[in-house]
């Protein structure tokens, strides 16, 4: 099933330790095994993905276990796999977006929303995570806020205005 772009908690989480689940009952001294709680996973979103659309990824930050029992542990990062840059047609600016670097799953918010104009418009700022996109998600507001597209073509017009008020999932 594929995973809308509003989501009731983050994308990245991680359990808490058992030892720190453990606790001891006051009175009679049993070792209660506490239900387990999940913490979020330090997230990193470096300068690099604010001039692209990474669609809610980030960098995970964390350790990576010692290789020998001597040897300590190394800080580790993961980045998210991007695409060196793709080009859209939004129907809304009436022009090609060309995006310096975009995530593989970006691409299919993109595909699922049926192109950039629904991504953007059907996905919350505090998702997009990205000064690019969220100065290109004021554009396409201004834009239909002023009804400034096909101005030539008043049907056509009317049309797409009709197309994004009849989207399912703004």
């Amino acid at each position: 099933q594929f995973r809308a772009a509003q989501h009731e908690k983050p994308v990245h989480w991680r359990a808490k330790p058992r030892i720190d689940r453990l606790s001891r009952h006051p009175l009679s001294g049993a070792i209660i095994d506490e239900p387990e709680e999940s913490t979020a996973v330090p997230l990193w979103y470096p300068p690099e993905s604010q001039s692209g659309l990474w669609g809610g990824e980030a960098v995970v930050v964390g350790r990576r276990p010692r290789a020998k029992w001597y040897s300590p542990d190394t800080e580790q990062e993961w980045w998210p796999i991007q695409h060196p840059g793709l080009s859209f047609y939004s129907e809304i600016l009436q022009r090609k977006i060309e995006i310096p670097s975009i995530t593989w799953s970006a691409i299919d918010y993109i595909n699922y929303y049926k192109g950039i104009d629904g991504y953007l418009l059907a996905t919350p700022i505090h998702e997009i995570r990205s000064l690019f996109g969220n100065k290109l998600k004021r554009e396409m507001l201004v834009a239909l806020s002023k009804k400034d597209f096909y101005n030539d073509n008043l049907e056509e017009q009317s049309r797409i205005y009709d197309k994004i008020n009849n989207m399912k999932y703004l």
